[in-house]
């Protein structure tokens, strides 16, 4: 029980430093660029794609290993109107997310003998680290996120994570040692 007393604390810390991080820090924001002309970008991809939503990578052929040289582009695109900002249904949907996420790092450590508040937080840590690398890491390298971006996103996970871990070590009760 007090793994999943843990793991829900841990989710609630979490949530709290992502939107702190996220909207009161510039870690949020740091390397989105903004269009110079949104309207012409904005008729353009409307124009293109219509109200058809979806991720798209412009031009497609840019996915090959025979890609062509020239401009190219990674679009999330919602083109139905679908809100792009701060909503409660994505509010409720990044909650689900933090507390499928600290909920597993809370059984994880609970597998282990791992004694003491460092080490217990450390291993949690390092779940981050691993989530924080495959997922921003691949991003950059894979679709030209920028570097900053990147680390930026990395370091509001870390940072997570860390909480996360600090906060399950110190309410779930480590296993007995041998």
């Amino acid at each position: 029980m007090r793994t999943i007393i843990a793991g829900v604390l841990a989710a609630v810390a979490m949530f709290a430093w992502s939107g702190i991080a996220n909207l009161a820090l510039p870690l949020g924001t740091m390397g989105i660029s903004r269009a110079p002309d949104e309207p012409k970008a904005q008729a353009a991809l409307k124009t293109a794609l219509g109200d058809r939503s979806g991720l798209y990578v412009l031009p497609y052929s840019a996915m090959s290993a025979k890609a062509p040289s020239g401009p190219a582009a990674v679009v999330a695109y919602l083109g139905r109107g679908e809100p792009f900002g701060v909503t409660p249904a994505k509010l409720a949907g990044e909650f689900i997310v933090e507390l499928a996420v600290s909920l597993l790092a809370a059984v994880l450590l609970g597998f282990t003998r791992l004694q003491g508040l460092l080490r217990r937080t450390g291993f949690v840590v390092a779940l981050g680290l691993f989530a924080a690398v495959m997922t921003n890491a691949s991003n950059m390298i894979w679709f030209a996120f920028p570097l900053d971006y990147t680390l930026a996103y990395a370091t509001i996970q870390m940072i997570g994570f860390l909480i996360a871990g600090l906060v399950i070590a110190a309410v779930a009760r480590p296993r007995a040692g041998l």
